[in-house]
């Protein structure tokens, strides 16, 4: 689903997004919810931090729940896309120890 969209004022972009979700129960998977939170607070035209918060309930019986943290830059070098550059941390035993993400996607 598409997120929603907040802005407040000129300082920053609010996103969120909800999914409810199931996973076989024949091979032991659970119903699912998934809810994540995000802000971009734009510095100048061409650079954003980024910060993002999601959660994910388990999704096998006996697992944990994930939970995570994003912090990163986006850039626009030019007028045809931005470049990401991130580092992610989980907070619970379920989610990756960590992450470094570099992306690039091409906007028109």
């Amino acid at each position: 689903p598409p997120p929603s969209i907040g802005r407040w004022g000129n300082f920053f972009i609010v996103l969120g997004c909800a999914v409810l979700g199931a996973l076989l129960p024949a091979f032991g998977g659970t119903m699912l919810i998934r809810v994540g939170a995000g802000a971009i607070f734009p510095l100048s035209d061409q650079v954003s931090l980024v910060g993002e918060a999601n959660m994910e309930s388990e999704r096998w019986r006996g697992a944990d729940s994930d939970f995570r943290l994003l912090f990163g830059v986006n850039w626009r070098p030019l007028n045809r896309g931005i470049i990401r550059a991130a580092i992610s941390a989980g907070l619970t035993d379920a989610a990756p120890d960590g992450r470094l993400i570099v992306g690039y996607a091409y906007t028109f």
